[in-house]
């Protein structure tokens, strides 16, 4: 927001039909005109040509269907907007109220890819002013406003041209387990504090999360570590555990077409989560946990778990295609696909928005073809020229927030369940 007592933001309203089946419309506020303004999500610095001119939250709200805006000054200023997409006319529109009394209406839509919106006031004496502002992305994730009105002679001054830059810890993941939290973090303690910690109770937390794995245009290499550290955090707040540091390489076979993405071999990446859980068994630990935010990795964790057992080891593992599964159903309405598509999309607008760029999500879903994604129209894999596999112009913050809580209870419940499991007894020789 800008130094003087105006303010900008749209609300979008849409009847609600609910989605019932493949043959129902998608639900509402899901188009990508509906999520063009999402940049301006976040909790934001605004500095103008003094400095500092104030704070600013951008938040999602009533399904995802309004951008909420709250602004304020350290000189007492403040004042809030809501922004929405009008389908029916097919323009943004924009109410702001203050405290100093102003209404501001404002209306227009993406331009070049910039949101511009524009309006007029009216004071008491009668005289009208037009305003124009616009709110513009840039590569580096912060966002120009520039805000023009009319002077007396009717022509456009600026009134304000700042930039918006992210407040420091602002994404959506929970701060980190308190004093008193039930969790522990294995990398934190010393080695005589590991000795007392690692029981023949505890269970040992392992999660596995890929930092080089390409998730289409608009999502990170490193989207499933942000995954893998996300719920790594929320577990160690809820549940009496020894959390292990995170794998960053597993088996990703499906991905390697794309630049950045890696992957071990089969053979290694069952090994290395063997390995891991052997060491750690020695000063105690019988039951291990992998959180697992991969698909393809299942195929190293079934035969790892069958290794432990013989020795004597309790190893269990996500599915993350079952672990929220009545969620996802209840929330999807892409045609199909399951990566950086509507679903995983959707949960990283919860977890972190910084690190989605809706403005390059694509819906990208071909039949599915023997073997993993490739770039090749004629490859034996499914063709995904994006990487995606899914619609991820579906997303919205609200469908990932359903997912991803009922992600965390159901890993919550399988953690628990190890606790009581028996632990099988080797074979004797």
């Amino acid at each position: 927001m800008p130094a003087r007592p105006w303010a900008l933001v749209c609300v979008l309203i849409l009847s609600v039909a609910p989605v019932t089946g493949a043959q129902q419309p998608p639900p509402p506020c899901s188009s990508v005109e509906h999520r063009q303004f999402d940049f301006w999500l976040g909790e934001w610095e605004v500095h103008g040509p003094k400095g500092l001119a104030g704070t600013n939250r951008i938040e999602l709200a009533h399904s995802g269907c309004v951008l909420r805006e709250r602004y304020s000054t350290p000189r007492g200023y403040a004042g809030e907007s809501l922004n929405t997409y009008d389908s029916g006319r097919k323009v943004w529109h924009q109410t702001w109220v203050d405290n100093s009394g102003l209404v501001l209406l404002l209306e227009g839509g993406l331009r070049d890819g910039m949101m511009v919106l524009e309006g007029t006031s009216r004071d008491a004496r009668g005289v009208v002013t037009r305003h124009r502002i616009s709110w513009t992305p840039n590569p580096d994730g912060r966002v120009r406003q520039h805000w023009e009105s009319t002077n007396a002679a009717g022509q456009w001054t600026t009134a304000f041209d700042g930039m918006y830059t992210k407040k420091p810890a602002t994404i959506e993941a929970p701060p980190a387990p308190p004093g008193n939290a039930p969790g522990i973090l294995l990398e934190d303690l010393t080695w005589p504090e590991a000795e007392r910690v690692l029981t023949p109770d505890t269970i040992v937390v392992i999660p596995i999360g890929a930092a080089a794995k390409e998730h289409g245009p608009h999502l990170r290499l490193k989207n499933d570590l942000v995954l893998a550290e996300y719920f790594k955090r929320r577990l160690l707040d809820r549940l009496p555990v020894v959390m292990a540091p995170t794998m960053n390489y597993h088996y990703y076979p499906a991905f390697v077409e794309y630049p950045g993405s890696t992957s071990l071999r089969l053979d290694t990446a069952r090994d290395v989560i063997v390995d891991i859980c052997r060491s750690l068994a020695r000063f105690g630990p019988r039951r291990f946990y992998a959180l697992n935010t991969g698909v393809s990795t299942l195929r190293a964790l079934q035969p790892a778990a069958d290794v432990l057992a013989a020795e004597g080891l309790v190893f269990r593992y996500t599915d993350i295609l079952k672990v929220g599964a009545e969620a996802e159903a209840a929330v999807r309405t892409q045609e199909g696909g399951t990566h950086a598509d509507e679903i995983e999309t959707s949960m990283m607008l919860y977890m972190d928005p910084s690190l989605v760029d809706m403005t390059r999500a694509a819906k990208d879903y071909h039949p599915q073809g023997t073997g993993g994604l490739t770039r090749d129209p004629k490859g034996k894999g499914t063709y995904s020229p994006t990487g995606i596999w899914g619609d991820a112009t579906l997303a919205t913050r609200e469908k990932g927030r359903i997912v991803v809580e009922a992600m965390i209870e159901g890993m919550v419940g399988e953690v628990k369940a190890l606790a009581g499991a028996p632990v099988p007894q080797p074979p004797t020789r």
